[in-house]
């Protein structure tokens, strides 16, 4: 027997949910058949429908029921008739058992969507999470922090190796880490692993600046310009010339006033920082757990920015150069698209707004062509009565053809099935051979009185 855990090592955690899918779904459809099969049974020992030598047809809801000899009951007061061991039978009224059986498939479509949001909801993030467990990556170290000032005095100024951005940041950074250090190593901070007491340090960071969305024309430039030097080492010159003339153009546009772009000049639109042990991210992300939201940052700002002593404002701690920061988990590095990064957020929210309203018109507009053809299917045909005998669904009575200028008769089944007995048994042979055919051979085979009755020459 394999476990689906062992799946997971063998294909990963998507061969694991693969496979732990299909055993739900074949438990909750064997549960949908349990509840739904009661409908399928008191269908199939119902004759309601016209027997049109459909097995199939003889299961559905149309089918629910017995049809009256007489004729002269109503659809709603159909009766569902059982039959026992010893042939007696037990007349049932289906208005009190449609009902049962319509809270019967509710509970299965309610079932078959409580296993779909399980699914999504539960099982996905936690498989997931005991996935992320299991593997280290660069992910457990890093941290995602935005919602920075992109600008302030004196940030392109270099200091030690690195601007002054870069090191003020990572102080910040360093500071709260070994403070939360701190308090977890203390008795009563519950700390189950035991935690360094080095100081934590920063041991990477990028600055993801805006390059006004061309940062891609960028990596063009270099691209060409790598292609034009291998270009001059082979000796293939008028190619190069030609990469020259493209680097040349595309320079043009990235350059204002003739000056390249400084990129330790542009803004800062967020910051992705490697620190030096997975605890050490985990725990920046608790303590800027409430400067996840928009209403609680501006709070932050609000109580940050108060005035007062550093102990009436501790969100001081959570700020930076006046700005409440938001720090969460990191993507994985092949997650990251470099060329979106100062794609600025209305402008993002824009896009998946116009996406969204094109989504939606494509399917209004689906629903209006499917609308307008029901529409014009209905206003072309010329009667919607079923006609025994004929090919058509809805065959034009006008346009059937006649005898000798007399017009045939015309077998409509939904007057035929509400015919009585005593009609019947005085009507025209057209007219019994009508009834006889609306009824169906099950009703009349199950009747000895129609066997040996009015369809007895039918």
């Amino acid at each position: 027997k394999t476990r689906l855990e062992e799946l997971a090592e063998i294909g990963g955690p998507g061969t694991q949910l693969y496979f732990a899918l299909l055993r739900d779904l074949g438990v909750v459809f064997a549960y949908m058949a349990a509840l739904t099969c009661a409908s399928i049974v008191f269908n199939a020992v119902s004759n309601f429908a016209p027997d049109n030598g459909n097995a199939l047809a003889r299961t559905t809801i149309g089918n629910i029921g017995s049809s009256s000899n007489s004729g002269t009951l109503a659809p709603h007061q159909r009766y569902i008739i059982l039959k026992d061991e010893s042939g007696a039978c037990e007349g049932i009224p289906v208005t009190a058992t449609t009902g049962v059986l319509g809270w019967l498939d509710f509970l299965a479509a309610i079932a078959f969507l409580i296993a779909v949001v399980h699914f999504r909801f539960f099982a996905v993030p936690h498989t997931a999470q005991e996935a992320d467990k299991l593997c280290v990556t660069p992910m457990d170290y890093a941290v995602e922090i935005d919602h920075l000032p992109r600008h302030f005095e004196g940030m392109e100024v270099v200091q030690h190796d690195v601007t002054k951005y870069e090191d003020e940041l990572t102080e910040m950074l360093e500071r709260i880490a070994t403070k939360m250090r701190e308090k977890q190593q203390l008795p009563w901070s519950g700390a189950v692993e035991p935690v360094s007491g080095e100081v934590a340090k920063v041991k990477e960071m990028v600055l993801v600046r805006d390059f006004k969305k061309k940062l891609s024309r960028i990596k063009d430039v270099a691209t060409w310009k790598k292609e034009e030097d291998i270009c001059r080492t082979v000796g293939e010159s008028k190619k190069a010339d030609a990469l020259l003339k493209k680097v040349d153009a595309a320079r043009a546009k990235l350059t204002k006033d003739g000056a390249e772009l400084k990129e330790a000049e542009l803004d800062i639109v967020r910051a992705y920082v490697i620190m030096s042990t997975p605890k050490d991210a985990q725990n920046l992300r608790g303590f800027f757990r409430f400067t996840e939201y928009s209403l609680l940052r501006w709070l932050s700002e609000v109580l940050g920015n108060c005035g007062f002593f550093e102990c009436c404002c501790p969100q001081r701690q959570r700020m930076f150069y006046g700005k409440a920061i938001r720090v969460k988990q990191a993507p994985e590095p092949s997650n990251i698209i470099w060329e979106n990064q100062d794609v600025p957020y209305w402008e993002r929210k824009t896009r998946q707004g116009v996406v969204g309203i094109i989504f939606t018109l494509i399917v209004l507009t689906s629903f209006a062509l499917v609308y307008a053809a029901n529409v014009g299917a209905k206003m072309n045909t010329k009667s919607s009565a079923q006609l025994l005998g004929n090919e058509e669904c809805d065959p034009d009575l006008g346009s059937l053809p006649s005898e000798d200028g007399v017009a045939p008769y015309a077998c409509l089944v939904a007057n035929a099935t509400n015919w009585t007995m005593i009609f019947v048994e005085g009507a025209t042979p057209d007219e019994k051979a009508c009834f006889c055919g609306a009824i169906g051979y099950s009703n009349i085979a199950q009747n000895p009185d129609l066997v040996k009755g009015v369809c007895r020459e039918w």
